[in-house]
């Protein structure tokens, strides 16, 4: 069994504009979304004897 996390991407609108990745300010965020994939995916490796890369 094959297990994905899918990111649904879309290319820049024209005249649209996009923050620049700020490191103080985006990091604490993404690491909330890393926190909660790392629980969501915890049962799954221990059941298939994965371990964390």
């Amino acid at each position: 069994m094959d297990s994905s996390v899918v990111i649904r991407m879309r290319r820049r609108a024209p005249g649209e504009r996009v923050a620049a990745f700020r490191t103080g300010r985006d990091t604490p965020a993404l690491q909330v979304v890393r926190d909660r994939l790392t629980a969501w995916l915890a049962p799954l490796r221990a059941g298939h004897g994965i371990g964390i890369t």
